[in-house]
């Protein structure tokens, strides 16, 4: 069998006075410790994130509420001026701004709601709106004509039937006012303003809502008497 030569043999460090030292590995200081021996609980997170987050959120809750509360607030004032009129129609709403709604399908005068109605051409009409109320309530439509023919055939004045001039605390000039027949009979009543030069040309016509022609118990008289004087004809 061949014969190997032995392992060599290795010296251990030296030693004596000359050898070099080594030092063992570092030693850090161990967790702090109470008087009697048990350690510290861990550090807690400090306090002021929380304060913060209790004054944040409630902030953003309000806001939030604030702003839905506004949105609220701008639906219900669009739902009540509505949409805008035509051009013809928006004529007689700035003819009578404060008995007709800012826009089609809004609030009038009295509890009303406006809207564009059906304007008859051949009387010369160039537009027409219509303020309806609840049975029993007063509306009122507003005529705009193109001729002075056209007012007259629609308030049914004539030479031999003129019409009746009134006096409103809301209208500098007196009024002309008249009913189905030329006299204020029964409703419904028609107003003109002949003397208004830039309103010459538009009629109000008033009756209570669900009677016609003085069918109801209701009067020309009462609608003198009760929605005239108050109404806010003037422009």
């Amino acid at each position: 069998m061949p014969q190997y030569p032995g392992v060599p043999q290795y010296q251990g460090a030296p030693q004596g006075p000359g050898a070099p030292q080594y030092q063992g590995a570092p030693q850090f200081p161990g967790p702090p410790q109470h008087p009697g021996g048990a350690p510290y609980p861990p550090p807690r997170g400090s306090s002021g994130g929380r304060i913060a987050a209790l004054v944040i959120i409630p902030l953003v809750l309000l806001l939030v509420i604030g702003v839905g509360v506004v949105v609220a607030v701008l639906l219900n004032g669009k739902a009540h001026n509505g949409s805008p009129w035509n051009p013809e129609e928006q004529l007689i709403a700035d003819a009578f701004p404060r008995l007709v709604s800012a826009g089609n399908g809004g609030k009038g005068w009295g509890g009303t709601t406006c809207s564009g109605f059906l304007t008859n051409t051949d009387y010369g009409e160039r537009g027409t709106l219509a303020c309806k109320n609840e049975t029993g309530k007063v509306s009122f439509v507003m005529r705009h004509c193109r001729t002075q023919s056209c007012v007259d055939s629609r308030m049914g004045v004539s030479k031999s039937d003129p019409g009746t001039r009134m006096s409103h605390p809301d209208v500098p000039r007196p009024l002309l006012v008249t009913d189905s027949s030329g006299t204020p009979a029964d409703p419904p009543i028609f107003i003109g303003f002949p003397d208004d030069p830039k309103r010459s040309l538009y009629i109000v016509e008033a009756d209570y809502e669900g009677q016609s022609f003085g069918r109801g118990g209701k009067t020309a008289a009462d609608l003198l008497r009760e929605w005239f004087p108050t109404a806010p004809l003037g422009p």
